[in-house]
């Protein structure tokens, strides 16, 4: 038996994301960050976890920005 908490729910990806493919996506991220471009970062960082789903820093930042 499996337990969920109830509140949990699956993170919801942008649809149109521009950065989705880019190599450089992290640094992307963490330079529109120090810029004050926060949802052009939330775009970023939600295409480094679409690519990389066990970047635990990349999931971090993203939290942080949805928090």
């Amino acid at each position: 038996m499996v337990c969920q908490d109830v509140n949990e729910t699956e993170y919801e990806f942008t649809a149109e994301n521009p950065y989705l493919g880019k190599a450089d996506a992290m640094q992307q991220a963490e330079k529109l960050m120090t810029e004050g471009e926060l949802l052009q970062a939330t775009l970023a960082l939600e295409a480094v976890v679409q690519a990389e789903p066990k970047n635990s820093r990349a999931w971090f930042l993203l939290g942080e920005l949805q928090a």
